[in-house]
């Protein structure tokens, strides 16, 4: 602003994480993927001008604008968003015990339906997890290769799941339901405090059975959700920017 700037804005792209590096913001306007996922942020610190929820803007990039056919994508019946795991997300005492326990969960869920086509779907920068191999060796899980685009992954399959991905938020928001892991649930440090999602958490490996199952026998048809609070439909969120900046009087 000491250059001229009028306002500073910045674009949400991950669920607020707390921990080592949460991510603390300060901001004339946040660009918010959902209705509410800009309240968490200022209840741990964050300063806004404004929240704007305006979707996602890279799935909106990755996907609707790539325009990418969904003939030759593989369809999984479950499909897990996996993230990059690391020490600086460690902030309490059964955090690699949780995560680690997700995988379990899938072994189990394999184990328990073997012909359910199950795969995990990591970054393309992931760094291959030796723990996680071990865990599903021996199984039917398969770990995707990372070049093939999750959006259009998670929009062909059954059912997505995953312990953290902000991912999950996006595809609920276009309804595609996305279970959330959370083993005793203590994952705080990325899922809310509130009811935001309700029957998508999972705190124990019965819970998560019997979800996979009602979701992939489409019983469970009308979740009780309001999906725009976690994100908002994700085709045209550039000219929902251009259109905050520019034709709101806010510059």
């Amino acid at each position: 602003k000491k250059m001229g700037g009028l306002a500073s804005a910045i674009i949400q792209k991950n669920i607020h994480q707390q921990g080592h590096n949460g991510f603390y913001y300060d901001a004339d306007i946040f660009f918010a993927i959902g209705k509410k996922t800009g309240e968490r942020p200022k209840k741990y610190g964050a300063r806004f001008g404004t929240v704007t929820p305006i979707g996602s803007f890279f799935m909106e990039y990755h996907y609707f604008k790539q325009k990418k056919s969904l003939e030759e994508i593989p369809t999984y019946d479950v499909l897990c968003l996996g993230y990059n795991v690391g020490e600086f997300q460690n902030i309490y005492d059964k955090y690699y015990d949780d995560y680690y326990e997700h995988f379990e969960w899938l072994v189990r869920l394999n184990d328990a339906h073997p012909k359910l086509k199950i795969g995990i779907a990591h970054h393309a920068n992931n760094i291959d997890d030796p723990i996680e191999k071990k865990i599903i060796a021996g199984t039917n899980i398969e770990r995707i290769n990372p070049k093939i685009d999750s959006y259009s992954l998670g929009f062909k399959s059954g059912v997505n799941v995953t312990y953290g991905s902000s991912m999950g938020y996006e595809f609920i928001g276009h309804n595609r339901p996305c279970v959330f892991m959370d083993p005793g649930y203590r994952n705080t440090q990325y899922l809310p405090d509130g009811d935001e999602l309700k029957e998508l958490r999972a705190s124990s490996f019965n819970e998560f059975h019997e979800l996979i199952l009602s979701i992939l026998s489409k019983k469970n048809k009308s979740l009780d959700l309001n999906n725009n609070d976690l994100c908002l439909y994700s085709k045209d969120v550039s000219e929902k920017i251009h259109h905050n900046l520019f034709n709101s009087g806010k510059l």
